[in-house]
């Protein structure tokens, strides 16, 4: 009998030495993996970009650093409330609204841009793109959000689509004016050479300039002893 059992422990030294080895590997896996999440830890957290995780009646649950900044609290004093009467007040609130409608529904909410309000009080707009995880049933169970701050880009936008109305009401308005010349004649004539065809609008041009200037008040008439033409009082020189 005890012959028998001292042959049993080479094959349990074995297995024990296997499986010291196993877990030794598994500890080292667990380690990297860990390391692996650290770095993506701080690499959300600290990202330009706004992320967070909020449950579909607006709880949050995670706001990285940036997030943090705009709403002026951690993560840790504002998880599991409601902060979105906080970040969306008064008219701004339907909006987000209708985005998480949509996010519920499984809709399109890439680049869904929504104005929100900051803890100091200024108005950003931000551009976002959503991951949204359902449960077994299929409803909605949390919304991972990443927001860009799209305000400046935007105004920018804005100024540049203005610049260009002027540039193109200016061209229009010299354009009407080229394409209706006006040359006096005399006091009561004048000319309107045209050059081109003229389609609808360009004769339309034309009547408004037309009409006016028949509306402005016309010059004093003369009178009948002033000679019409300046030159006609020129004397001429008289051949012998």
């Amino acid at each position: 009998m005890n012959d028998k059992s001292a042959s049993n422990h080479p094959e349990s030294d074995t297995e024990i030495q296997a499986l010291r080895r196993r877990v030794a590997e598994l500890e080292r896996t667990v380690a990297a993996l860990e390391q692996e999440r650290d770095v993506f830890k701080h690499v959300v957290h600290h990202a330009p970009a706004f992320i967070s995780r909020m449950t579909p009646d607006g709880r949050m649950i995670y706001a990285n650093a940036t997030c943090e900044r705009l709403i002026g609290k951690t993560t840790e004093q504002i998880a599991g409330t409601n902060i979105m009467p906080l970040l969306y007040p008064g008219d701004l609130f339907p909006a987000v609204e209708e985005y998480f409608k949509i996010a519920a529904e499984g809709g399109d909410v890439s680049d869904y841009e929504l104005t929100i309000e900051s803890h100091t009080g200024e108005r950003r707009v931000l551009a976002w793109n959503s991951y949204h995880r359902f449960g077994a049933d299929g409803s909605l169970q949390e919304v991972v959000s990443f927001g860009v701050d799209v305000t400046d880009r935007k105004r920018e936008e804005d100024e540049r689509r203005r610049l260009q109305e002027e540039v193109i009401a200016v061209q229009a308005a010299t354009l009407a004016e080229l394409s209706t010349p006006l040359i006096p004649i005399s006091g009561k004539i004048v000319a309107m050479p045209l050059i081109g065809s003229v389609d609808a609008a360009r004769a339309q041009r034309i009547i408004d300039t037309l009409l006016r200037v028949s509306a402005r008040p016309g010059p004093a008439p003369r009178s009948s002893t002033s000679p019409a033409w300046p030159w006609s009082t020129r004397r001429w020189p008289t051949r012998c």
